[in-house]
């Protein structure tokens, strides 16, 4: 329907604006054409690329829990949260505290959250990962950054925030960072967990 909408309209300013000639209109219809068949496409590839990537990320969050203060509930920033597509992930119970650069994401988070009513949703900040300064020192159990580190300005500012915001603990050798793409463990850490 908004696709005949556009064309109609793109037909009347033709009509009421004869500015373009005919061949200027056909490559118009014909990009038109192009772009709705990628749209189906990306829509149809999306859904298996998300079984695929919901397989690893249940695999990659699947430790989560054990990181969680011995008394009150698990504490999580994500930062460049999106729409919230890791929150199906979490552990129930679980505080959530999200950030993202783009203010206009908060719109869509909501849907997830609605979703995930597992989780208690906290409080949303527009800010990069390079600037965590809305979080005291040592406040949250774990910092999730997901796709992000490839858009941040400054990856090793970014990092320094995340450890600056995690509770400090021991933990086990190996677990304290995880990553998407590199699956062998660094040396223990003075943080809980960060997932990248």
């Amino acid at each position: 329907m908004m696709i005949m909408n556009s064309v109609m309209n793109l037909y009347h300013c033709c009509i009421h604006f004869p500015v373009c000639s005919e061949s200027h209109l056909l490559n118009i219809l014909y990009l038109c054409n192009i772009f709705c068949k990628l749209c189906y496409f990306s829509k149809q590839t999306n859904k298996i690329c998300m079984r695929i990537i919901n397989g690893r990320k249940k695999e990659l969050f699947r430790s989560l829990s054990e990181f969680a203060p011995s008394r009150g509930p698990l504490t999580i920033l994500e930062v460049g949260c999106g729409t919230g597509a890791n929150f199906e992930f979490y552990p129930a119970g679980s505080r959530v505290l999200c950030t993202d650069p783009n203010p206009h994401f908060q719109k869509y988070l909501k849907t997830n959250i609605e979703k995930n009513d597992h989780l208690t949703y906290e409080q949303f900040v527009v800010a990069s990962g390079e600037d965590l300064g809305s979080f005291e020192d040592e406040s949250v159990d774990a910092v999730v950054c997901t796709l992000v580190l490839c858009s941040v300005r400054d990856v090793t500012a970014t990092l320094r925030e995340a450890i600056r915001v995690l509770r400090p603990v021991s933990c086990p050798a190996g677990a304290a960072l995880r990553s998407e793409s590199d699956p062998a463990p660094p040396p223990p850490q003075r943080f809980n967990l960060l997932i990248f």
